[in-house]
């Protein structure tokens, strides 16, 4: 749930800031003096922690999914649509989402794609890299990771104000170009050390790369259909993660990664130039995907939401409370019938 653009961008800067707390102080460590072993009892610990924040979700989440449940049953009873329709209508929505802005809407979705498969190869495989053919430790991977989020944090953290500030190509644009010049470097440098001085440059990635997908969502989905726009576009993301991962590393064993990321980058560059041109070729995009500065500001747009959600959740909470006091009612009547 998120209010605001600059909601989201605070609530996503606490991912980013435990990563980069446990990363470099924690594991990198760790691994150096214990072995990978040590991963085991992390991950229990994580799935202990997970595990106890659900239950407590459990008790509210229950009485809401009654009263949903209800509004169904009385949806059903009036709707004569078959499955089959269902279907039709939800590609028909797929077609609209990929198409609303024509060309430059398909080229996006093609750009998050390879993004996705581009940022995968760094994500998974440069650790192998830097410690096979740099002679990095895992402790420099792990500082290498705290480096990142340097700028990660803050550009989260001024989420509202970036989206007033460039249109959607051109945080694509600037996403895509601050990963070629980091992979590139990594090409060329000769100590893993160095490879710290780039690092920052992943937070302009990601975060633009999460807000172009916000973007979209709010100024280009059909209506109705803003939530699946940003599920398709993280689908393609890792669809691109899977491809990429897969051939990659069969080019890393084959050529070497000097080969393959430099190749990542060159498709990069390419995907970012045509989004570019695609841009520059339709100036009727340029009003339509212009920087966001229509919608209100945290404090005002806060207040309506979060009076709007608690006007649901209490409605939700009523609804399921009255349904369970009829139910005990029903059975209190029968158990009297028995004796």
């Amino acid at each position: 749930y998120c209010l605001t653009t600059d909601e989201y961008g605070v609530i996503r800067l606490w991912s980013a800031a435990t990563l980069g707390v446990w990363q470099p102080l924690l594991l990198g460590p760790m691994l150096d003096q214990f072995g990978y072993w040590i991963m085991v009892p992390g991950f229990s610990f994580v799935a202990v922690v997970l595990s106890i924040c659900l239950l407590m979700l459990i008790d509210e989440t229950e009485q809401q999914y009654h009263a949903i449940e209800k509004e169904k049953d009385e949806d059903k009873q009036n709707d004569t649509k078959t499955w089959l329709d269902g279907i039709i209508a939800y590609q028909d929505g797929i077609g609209r989402i990929l198409w609303a802005e024509g060309w430059l809407s398909a080229v996006f979705y093609w750009t998050l794609f390879i993004m996705g498969g581009s940022t995968a190869l760094v994500g998974f495989l440069v650790f192998l890299f830097w410690v096979e053919d740099l002679g990095a430790t895992n402790s420099l991977c792990g500082l290498s990771v705290a480096v990142t989020v340097i700028f990660e944090i803050p550009l989260f953290y001024f989420t509202g104000s970036i989206l007033r500030t460039f249109s959607l190509p051109y945080l694509l644009i600037l996403a895509g170009l601050s990963y070629a010049v980091r992979v590139f470097v990594y090409t060329i440098v000769d100590s893993p050390w160095q490879v710290l001085l780039v690092e920052p440059l992943h937070g302009v990635t990601e975060a633009f790369f999460r807000l172009a997908l916000i973007y979209y969502a709010k100024r280009c989905a059909p209506e109705g259909l803003q939530t699946t726009a940003q599920g398709l576009g993280h689908f393609l993301r890792d669809l691109g993660r899977v491809i990429a991962t897969l051939v990659g590393g069969s080019v890393m064993e084959h050529f070497g990664a000097v080969t393959l990321y430099r190749a990542a980058v060159a498709l990069m560059l390419f995907s970012i130039a045509l989004l570019w041109i695609v841009y520059q070729l339709h100036p009727q995009y340029h009003d339509v995907l212009a920087p966001i500065t229509d919608e209100p500001q945290a404090v005002d747009g806060d207040a309506a939401q979060v009076k709007a959600y608690q006007g649901r959740k209490e409605a939700g909470t009523s609804e399921a409370q009255r349904i369970e006091s009829g139910t005990r009612e029903r059975g209190g009547k029968g158990t009297g019938g028995d004796d």
